[in-house]
């Protein structure tokens, strides 16, 4: 079963700019902390990185809002980066890796580019390759299998 082995966030909301790596294990996840902790940021990271273009979806007026301090005119990096690493051991993506890195970048003027595997795609490839995997994004979960057996 296909499943996130790791999540990168650089730049991205509350993140700031040092880069931060989440490791998950197969199964059922918890993520707990206090209020304003960023608990909520690292699901929407998740959904950025996997190609959402709602804003409000990720609980921002527009995407450039996503990159860390940009409403505080801070100086500093002006994108995000979000790498979602998949462990792909059954080939259920239908990648020859056994781990698949989907990134995506985002500048201030809300132009996206799009990664697998550190090659860039097309953001119509790319997610032609989620939708062949069975993974996609809805209002109620972020991230679905479906089963097709």
């Amino acid at each position: 079963m296909v499943y996130i082995s790791k999540l990168e966030i650089s730049g991205f909301k509350s993140f700031g700019f040092k880069n931060t790596v989440i490791h998950f294990q197969p199964g059922l996840i918890s993520i707990s902390g206090p209020n304003g902790s960023g608990k909520s940021n690292i699901l929407d990271a998740i959904i950025f990185a996997l190609g959402e273009n709602k804003p409000k979806m990720m609980r921002v007026d527009k995407l450039p809002s996503l990159i860390h301090d940009i409403n505080k005119n801070k100086h500093g990096a002006r994108t995000t980066k979000v790498k979602v690493h998949f462990n792909n051991f059954d080939k259920k993506i239908p990648i020859e890796s056994d781990t698949v890195v989907l990134t995506r970048e985002l500048n201030i003027n809300g132009e996206s580019l799009y990664y697998i595997n550190h090659k860039k795609i097309t953001r119509g490839k790319f997610l032609d390759v989620l939708y062949v995997s069975n993974i996609s994004l809805t209002q109620l979960n972020a991230i679905h299998h479906r089963n097709t057996t």
